[in-house]
């Protein structure tokens, strides 16, 4: 068993392919690189910013609360949000 490299602990071999603007052959970089800033910068902005307006929302509308009981036999699945469901049987 050989020792692991530290740098490729938690990724793969990662991309070679031709040459680009952004792209050296293994590795992707910003084409107009931005000015270094320091944490000093972020602090200024942050005091000084105007935040924008929150927009008005809809009030949502909510669904049918979930069955008590199901009868025997039966399955009902109801959409909670984004990726989740309640499934009952």
């Amino acid at each position: 068993m050989g020792i692991a490299n530290p740098k490729n602990v938690h990724s793969s071999n990662g991309y070679s392919g031709p040459v680009g603007t952004n792209f050296n052959g293994t590795k992707f970089h910003n084409q107009d690189p931005k000015a270094k800033r320091k944490i000093s910068d972020l602090f200024k902005w942050v005091s000084n910013r105007t935040p924008p307006k929150w927009k008005n929302l809809k009030t949502s509308v909510f669904g049918p609360s979930p069955a008590i009981s199901i009868e025997p036999g039966k399955l009902v699945a109801s959409f909670v949000g984004h990726a989740s469901f309640l499934i009952q049987t």
